[in-house]
């Protein structure tokens, strides 16, 4: 994904959203491919309620968001631009999945689980 401009909200229009109650909101965005007329992922930040980390250690250890899928062009790409960044795989990944698709496996700073999955190219 490719970060585009984010943006704020102070907390009485997010409060008119129903979104928060009155408390400002800092989005960056993240869009696949060229962002036109896509999906998009918005990381949200809220610097007076940060809020309390939820128990991540699995998949089924807590409610809620946990766990997203990215499908990729390029895994081969994708794993080095994580590397670079510093991320870290989990398991034994990437792991061939089936044909030419393969699955790699990372967590976000907030212990969500980030599945990408696609083709591993040279």
């Amino acid at each position: 994904m490719k970060e585009v401009p984010g943006f704020k909200a102070p907390g009485k229009r997010a409060a008119q959203f129903g979104l928060t109650d009155n408390q400002p909101v800092v989005a960056r965005r993240f869009v696949l491919n060229d962002g036109k007329n896509g999906s998009s992922l918005k990381l949200m930040a809220f610097p007076d309620a940060p809020g309390k980390k939820p128990n991540q250690k699995f998949i089924h250890s807590t409610l809620g968001f946990s766990y997203l899928t990215l499908f990729v062009n390029d895994m081969t790409a994708a794993v080095e631009r994580a590397k670079t960044a510093g991320v870290k795989m989990l398991g034994e990944t990437p792991s061939q999945l089936g044909g030419d698709n393969y699955l790699t496996v990372y967590r976000d700073s907030d212990g969500n689980f980030i599945e990408l999955i696609g083709p591993m190219k040279e």
